[in-house]
Order: structure tokens, then sequence, then C-alpha cells
């Protein structure tokens, strides 16, 4: 089994770098390496990674895994490397098996940069002894990368699910949204308190939350809710089954989530 190794270069073509400077960099890229490592299905602890075979003249080193990997993890791991590197945050779609937090962190990995400055990764085959490709990271291209994946989307729509761990003093519950089974934080007004701990109080029975929506625009993920109004759902399931698809009309031919958008009584 070979280790995995990423060859890490700072100012190219120079002679050193500042110790701060190294310091932070390498801080940041041992995250993101431990967070690609993880999506690759290899698990690296933050204290275990190795610096070996430093070379004079511009900085390099490389950053090595403490224990060996399969070939085929290996390869996955610079694969989803390599598509973090390309990634177009235009896209709308997150590199496959590659979490939103590791990107992300791939960004950060040049904050300590100066503007005119990058900073280059080495990707090793398992069986190679020199970098196959380096990968290069532009202080420009981390600062429009991190402002794009910061990009909110903010809407009015209602969400629907179970409502668990009210907060009393910041105002807040979290919401087990009933199709992505995520937690949502839904934050309410004072005003919406008594409403909100009705609902509350009637456990595992559906609630519909209507406000305005907080969305990350790069691959629509919820973030959180600014919430106007709070609905429980009526506790009588067997009724309702019994009645479902007796009235077909009764929707006058719009979908459920679009009927119960209607049912709050807004025109927007």
């Amino acid at each position: 089994m070979s280790r995995l190794r990423v060859r890490l270069v700072l100012n190219e073509g120079g002679e050193g770098a500042p110790l701060g400077q190294i310091i932070d960099i390498s801080r940041e890229f041992e995250r993101f390496l431990r967070l690609l490592a993880e999506d690759s299905g290899i698990a690296v602890n933050r204290r275990d990674w190795v610096a070996r075979k430093f070379e004079n003249k511009s900085v390099r080193f490389d950053v090595e895994a403490p224990t060996g990997s399969d070939e085929t993890a290996i390869e996955e791991f610079n694969s989803k490397f390599a598509a973090v590197d390309s990634f177009d945050p235009a896209a709308q779609k997150l590199p496959t098996g590659v979490r939103f937090a590791t990107v992300l962190q791939y960004a950060k990995a040049a904050e300590a940069l100066a503007a005119h400055e990058n900073v280059s990764f080495g990707l090793y085959r398992s069986d190679g002894d020199k970098p196959f490709t380096y990968k290069r990271l532009s202080k420009l291209r981390a600062n429009e990368l991190q402002q794009r994946l910061n990009e909110k989307l903010v809407f009015k729509t209602t969400v629907q699910g179970i409502m668990h761990n009210v907060g009393i003093e910041e105002h807040y519950f979290q919401l087990r949204e009933r199709k992505s089974q995520r937690l949502l934080r839904c934050d309410f007004p004072a005003a919406l308190y008594d409403e909100v701990h009705a609902a509350a109080a009637l456990p595992e029975t559906l609630v519909y939350v209507r406000g305005h929506v907080s969305e990350r625009r790069v691959d629509r993920f919820v973030e959180s809710v600014k919430v106007e109004k709070v609905r429980a759902a009526p506790a009588i399931p067997d009724l309702l089954g019994k009645l479902f698809g007796h009235v077909p009309d009764y929707t006058q031919g719009m979908s459920t989530e679009e009927f119960t958008e209607s049912s709050w009584g807004e025109d927007e």
C-alpha cells in the first residue's frame, strides 16, 4: 500500500517565504486535506500528517498521511482534488462526492497569500516518485471562489416538517424537514411565541412554516428560515386517509405544494 501525498509549493521562483505565511497556509491546507481525505474514504487525524522532503529556494515539501492507502482511494482523492480545483460555482452543483465545507476550505488555503501570489499543490500517483501534475491556486481565484460559495438566495415559501428543540431566549426552533429529513433552524419573532409553543406541544405533528428561506446559491442548501407564520396540520389522519382520492378536483388542478401555498391567503 502507498501513502497519500501532496506536494506544497510556496513562493515559486523566489527564495524562502515568511514564516507566518507558511504557518497560516499549512494550517488551512491541512484542514482541506483532512476533509478531502474523508470524502475519499481515507481517515487521517489532524496531528498525524507528516511534512517531509523539504527543498530550498522556493518553499517545497510533501505532506504525507502516516499510514498506507490502497491505490483506488488515492486515485479517488486525486480525482476529487482536480474536481475541486476546476470547480465552477456558476454550475450550481458541487463536485460529485465532495462536501461544501471541503470546497470552501480549499479556497481558504490561499487566504494568507498576497494579492499577486499563488500556491501550488503537486499530486502523486500511488506508485509515483514525483508529482504527475500540479494544481495552482491564486489569491484572486480563492477570493472569487469564496465569494461565490457564500452567495445566498432569499425567498418566501412554506416548508413542512416536525418541530424540535424550541429555544426560549433566542426564539428559534429546529424543523425536521419532511422531504430532506434535515434539521432546519427556524428563527421566529416574539409575537409568534405562543403559536410556536402550541405547535411544539403536539409531538410528531406535521407543522407548516411560512417565511423567508435563506439558501446557498451554489447547491440550493437551505441554511435557515425567518418565520412569519406557523400552522400545525389537523390531527385527523384516519379521516384524511379515507377521503384521499375521493375528491380529485378539491385542489382545482394544483399540486399539494401549490395548494399549501395558496392556503395562506397571500397573493405572492
